[in-house]
C-alpha cells in the first residue's frame, strides 16, 4: 500500500487542511501530492492560493511565475474570472497596484457567493495594504461562512466583527455576534484560547474601541469557561463603578418598588403606588454603562442573562436585572417584616415609644428595606455568578470530552480534523501508528506521522506544529 496510489486520501487531507485554516500545511500537501491527485497546472494554482492565504505572498508569486500563468484581467463586471487571474490580481494588489486592488474588491463583491474563497483572499490582501474598513468587512463575512480559523485569524476576525457593530442597533444581533466570537475562538481548539480573546480585546482598545473590548470580554466571561487571563483583562478594562452602579441601581429601584408595594398594602390606596412599583422594576433594567451607548449598555446587561451552550447555542439563564429586581423586592419585604416585628416588640416592652411614633418607626422601616434589598441582591448576584460559572465550565468540558474522549469508541465518522491535545490524545488512545519504513510515508515530511484506525481502516495524518503553531490530525479515507 502506497500513498501515491491513494489520491482520495490526499484529496481529503488537502480539503480538511483548508477547513481548519492550515493553509501553509495545505500548500505543502498540494506540493507533495501524487500526480494522480490533479494536473500540474491546477496543483500549482492551488499551492499559490494556499501560500497567499497563509501570508506568504512572495512564495505564492514564485509559484505563479514558474507556472507562466496569464494574469490579464477583464473590465469589472465582465463575469467570473479564473483562479490564475484572481491570484494575479491579488498578488499585484499586495504589491501596491491600486487598479488590481479595485478590480479584486469589485470581483469579490460580485462573485463571492459562487466562490467564498474570494472573501478570505480579499481579507488577506486588504490587511496587507492596511485597508482596515474593507478588511473588517471581509473578515466579518468570513465569520458568517461558519468556518474554522487558526488563532491569529480568529483574533483578527473577532476584532473585525466587534468593530463593525451598530452601536445604537438592535440588542439581539449584537449579543449574537459577541457570542459567535466566543464560539469562533473556542473552535480553534488551542489550549491558550483565552489569550486569543484577551489579545483581541487589546486590539480593540488600540483602535480606541474600549466599549467593544469591554463587551467582548464580558461575553467571554458570560459564555466561556472561566479563566484568569480573561478575568484580569476584564477587570483592567472595566471600571469598578460599572458593577457598583449596576448593583446600586438595582437596589434603589427595588427599594422603591418594595416601599411602594408595602405602603399600598398598609394605606389601602394601591393604584398609584402599584404604578410606581411597576415603573421602578422596569427602570431596574436600564443601567447606564460609562463609555457605552444606551443600546450597548443594554447589551452589557443582556449578556448577564444569556449564555452559550456548546450543544444548544444561545440559551436564557433567567437571571437578568429584572430577576435581581424581584429578588431585591423579596429582600426588601423581608427586611420590612423583620423591622416591623422589632418595632412591635419595642412598643410592647414600652421602650422608645415616643421616638417610634415621632417618625423613628418609619425610618427603621426604610433602613430595614434597604438592608434587606442590598443583602438579597448581593447574595443572589454572588450565588448566580458562582453557579453559572461552574455550569459553564461543566458544559464546555463535557462538550470537549464528547468531541474526542480518550479510549472511547471510534470517532472517525464524526470528526475530520483534530488539533493539539485532541489530536495527540486520539492518536495515542485509539489509532495505530504505521511504520514509515514500509514505504507508506515516503511523500511526507519528516515531522509527519501516519496513523490508522483499527476499526474503520481510516488513514490519519498527524503533522508537527505548522505555521499556526498547532499540531493537526487530518482524516483521510479508509485504506485496506
Amino acid at each position: 500500500m502506497h500513498l501515491d496510489r491513494q489520491p482520495s486520501t490526499w484529496d481529503a487531507w488537502i480539503g480538511t487542511a483548508a477547513d481548519v485554516d492550515e493553509h501553509a500545511l495545505r500548500a505543502r500537501l498540494v506540493r507533495s501530492a501524487p500526480d494522480a491527485w490533479k494536473g500540474y497546472r491546477e496543483r500549482a494554482l492551488e499551492e499559490s492560493l494556499s501560500l497567499l492565504l497563509a501570508g506568504e505572498a512572495l512564495a505564492a508569486r514564485g509559484v505563479l511565475l514558474a507556472l507562466g500563468a496569464e494574469q490579464a484581467r477583464g473590465a469589472p463586471g465582465t463575469g467570473p474570472a479564473g483562479l490564475e487571474t484572481v491570484l494575479g490580481a491579488a498578488l499585484d494588489a499586495t504589491d501596491g497596484d491600486d487598479d488590481a486592488y479595485a478590480w479584486l474588491v469589485d470581483h469579490e463583491e460580485r462573485h463571492a457567493l459562487q466562490d467564498p474563497r474570494l472573501t478570505r483572499l480579499l481579507a488577506v490582501v486588504a490587511d496587507s495594504r492596511d485597508e482596515t474598513e474593507v478588511a473588517d468587512r471581509a473578515w466579518s463575512e468570513v465569520m458568517a461562512q461558519a468556518v474554522r480559523l487558526d488563532p491569529a485569524r480568529a483574533r483578527r476576525a473577532v476584532v473585525a466583527l466587534v468593530s463593525r457593530r451598530e452601536r445604537d442597533g438592535l440588542i439581539g444581533p449584537m449579543v449574537a455576534d459577541l457570542l459567535s466570537c466566543v464560539a469562533l475562538v473556542r473552535s480553534t481548539q488551542v489550549e491558550d484560547w483565552d489569550q486569543v480573546a484577551v489579545d483581541a480585546a487589546h486590539d480593540l482598545r488600540a483602535r480606541g474601541d474600549v466599549a467593544g473590548a469591554r463587551l467582548l470580554l464580558r461575553a467571554f466571561r458570560a459564555a466561556a469557561p472561566p479563566t484568569a487571563p480573561v478575568d484580569r483583562a476584564r477587570r483592567a478594562l472595566t471600571p469598578a463603578a460599572v458593577s457598583v452602579r449596576a448593583v446600586a441601581n438595582a437596589v434603589v429601584f427595588t427599594v422603591l418598588a418594595a416601599g411602594a408595594l408595602a405602603l399600598a398594602v398598609r394605606w389601602g390606596n394601591p393604584l398609584p403606588l402599584f404604578a410606581l412599583a411597576v415603573l421602578a422594576v422596569a427602570g431596574a433594567r436600564v443601567v447606564h454603562v460609562p463609555g457605552m451607548t444606551e443600546q450597548e449598555g443594554n447589551v452589557w446587561q443582556r449578556l448577564g442573562a444569556v449564555e452559550l451552550d456548546p450543544r444548544r447555542g444561545i440559551v436564557e439563564t433567567g437571571a437578568g436585572l429584572a430577576w435581581f429586581a424581584v429578588l431585591g423586592v423579596a429582600g426588601a419585604l423581608s427586611g420590612l417584616t423583620a423591622t416591623s416585628a422589632a418595632t412591635s416588640q419595642l412598643r410592647e416592652a414600652g421602650r422608645h415609644g415616643a421616638w417610634l411614633d415621632g417618625g423613628g418607626g418609619l425610618a427603621l422601616w426604610f433602613v430595614g428595606m434597604l438592608a434587606g434589598a442590598v443583602a438579597a441582591v448581593l447574595m443572589g448576584r454572588w450565588l448566580h455568578t458562582a453557579v453559572r460559572r461552574h455550569e459553564t465550565a461543566r458544559r464546555w468540558a463535557a462538550a470537549d470530552r464528547e468531541g474526542v474522549s480518550p479510549g472511547a469508541a471510534c470517532r472517525c465518522w464524526q470528526v475530520s480534523a483534530l488539533v493539539d491535545e485532541r489530536a495527540l490524545g486520539y492518536a495515542g488512545e485509539h489509532l495505530l501508528p504505521l511504520d514509515r519504513h514500509r514505504g507508506v510515508g515516503d511523500p511526507l515530511d519528516r515531522g509527519d506521522d501516519l496513523w490508522q484506525c483499527p476499526e474503520s481502516d481510516t488513514l490519519w495524518l498527524l503533522t508537527g506544529p505548522g505555521g499556526s503553531g498547532r499540531t493537526v490530525a487530518l482524516r483521510g479515507t479508509a485504506v485496506g
